[in-house]
């Protein structure tokens, strides 16, 4: 049976200076983000939920540096990218302790990138990538203690397959206070944009993650 449907659309301009005013003030970036997504949810007559979520976002991303006034050199690029992403996840209960979190999810990115140098010469390509990941978390539930260990395998456009474990711990220790640990180890690939923009480096290689955190919450 059908629980929700979700629709949100959001759009913003921001622009930011990239060096502090006494360095370059005219040195800045602008973004432009649009996106729109769709979320659907279902549950079955066993107690478990489906949900489908579908986005669009474009980005458009300009960043440029100010005449020096030694070599009167100039320095612009400008990216467009437009990301299509799509999710489908199930929860369904193991017994009444232990609930089961999974799903697919892919990501379809296409950008152009175009700058300008001192030249000028104006240059413009375009690039691709994608990613598809399968996920796997456990929600174990008992008394005032919860675990959340996961497990995801993510396929990227190079064929690689990109491991990364999880684990999430929640003891509710006082009535009013509640202990949170979370943990990831994995690899994250660079973006189109870290990998080709004017600012970026073609020959960058994955980064190795690891990520603790600690808290209260109240």
């Amino acid at each position: 049976s059908l629980q929700r449907v979700q629709l949100f659309y959001s759009s913003g301009i921001e622009s930011t200076d990239r060096n502090p005013p006494a360095d370059d003030p005219n040195s800045f970036t602008n973004y432009q983000n649009s996106i729109f997504s769709f979320q659907d949810q279902r549950s079955t007559d066993a107690g478990s939920e489906i949900y489908s979520t579908f986005a669009i976002k474009k980005i458009i991303r300009s960043e440029s540096d100010a005449p020096d006034s030694l070599n009167s050199s100039f320095a612009y690029s400008k990216e467009e990218a437009n990301e299509l992403q799509a999710r489908v996840q199930y929860l369904g209960r193991l017994n009444e302790q232990t609930k089961l979190d999974t799903g697919i999810d892919s990501e379809e990115t296409s950008a152009t990138f175009e700058s300008l140098d001192s030249t000028p010469a104006t240059s413009s390509f375009s690039k691709r990538s994608s990613d598809t990941g399968l996920f796997f978390r456990l929600h174990h539930q008992r008394d005032q203690l919860k675990l959340i260990p996961g497990l995801r395998a993510q396929l990227n456009a190079e064929n690689q397959v990109n491991p990364m474990s999880t684990l999430r711990v929640e003891w509710d220790f006082l009535d009013s206070l509640q202990f949170e640990y979370h943990a990831a180890t994995g690899i994250k690939q660079p973006t189109l944009y870290q990998r080709y923009s004017n600012y970026g480096n073609s020959s960058l290689a994955a980064e190795k993650v690891e990520y603790h955190h600690f808290g209260i919450v109240q």
